[in-house]
């Protein structure tokens, strides 16, 4: 596996290629500007980011409000099963009472010690959606950062698919093809305890391959789809914007693929479940 390179490294990547932009571009135009300002803030993080030593390929960013305690249990065993075991998770507990974390606690401590270890619940208190996204890469090891949603699957390959893209195209935004798949809650459906039932069989509704106009014109790629470099979050101040009640995936996405470019891994990497008759963001938000 090629060795990544560190965030200072990444930063310089990020300002070459807006370096060789403005060598095309007529000055004072909008675009020029606007590149010239990456290519300085770029510049200056390479000097001032580095990387955790011994850290972890991937800081995985699972938030949850502690309500979807089955589905959390299953989306920690796949990352439990993973082929690859270079990267930490981080359990964002949003807005979740002192004896609520401590369910997340057992429920981490249930797991084998190789994976429980690498298990971080962080609590964080106030904000939207994005709130503990920015927490987590706060504290995050990882030179990337990727996120899981506390309903979401990750397959088998899905760490080692990003850690692969990542060697071939070091500094890039790493995205894989995600599966969907139709389910309903089923509250007490399971001697007592919440439960769900699939409805449908997995669908390939999302493209292998990133197109970056494609995506303007609507999101192709749900959160449990890509990583991004952690110094474009910590060093460059690209996070997730906090204003957004929704959507602040795409719109992270976006950023980050014009400041990094993208890599594929040209695989399906996770699962992403559409809960019918729950509640979700679709039926929290007008469209």
């Amino acid at each position: 596996m090629t060795e990544e390179p560190p965030e200072g490294d990444q930063a310089d990547g990020v300002a070459g290629r807006a370096q060789e932009v403005l060598r095309h571009l007529a000055p004072g135009t909008p675009l020029r500007v606007l590149l010239a300002a990456v290519a300085d803030t770029a510049g200056r993080a390479a000097h001032t980011a580095t990387a955790a030593p011994g850290g972890p390929f991937l800081s995985v960013l699972v938030r949850t409000q502690g309500r979807r305690q089955a589905t959390l249990q299953e989306t920690l065993l796949s990352l439990a099963a993973q082929d690859s075991e270079d990267f930490e998770v981080l359990l964002l507990a949003h807005d979740v009472a002192p004896d609520r974390r401590e369910v997340l606690e057992v429920l981490v401590a249930e797991f084998h010690p190789s994976f429980s270890r690498r298990v971080r619940v962080v609590p964080v208190d106030g904000g939207g959606r994005s709130r503990p996204l920015n927490a987590g890469a706060a504290v995050a090891a990882g030179r990337y950062l990727a996120v899981l949603d506390d309903d979401d699957l990750a397959f088998a390959g899905w760490v080692s698919g990003f850690e692969a893209a990542a060697g071939r195209a070091p500094g890039h935004v790493v995205r894989t093809s995600v599966a969907v798949q139709v389910a309903t809650a089923r509250p007490g459906a399971w001697d007592g305890q919440d439960g769900y039932e699939v409805t449908t069989a997995l669908a390939l509704d999302y493209p292998p391959r990133f197109d970056f106009l494609d995506h303007v014109d609507d999101n192709r790629t749900p959160i449990n789809g890509y990583a991004v470099p952690r110094a474009l979050v910590t060093a460059l101040g690209q996070g997730w914007d906090e204003s957004l009640p929704v959507l602040e995936d795409w719109d992270l996405l976006l950023r980050a693929a014009s400041l990094c470019g993208v890599e594929d891994t040209a695989t399906v990497g996770a699962l992403l479940r559409s809960w019918m008759d729950s509640a979700s963001s679709k039926t929290e938000h007008d469209p």
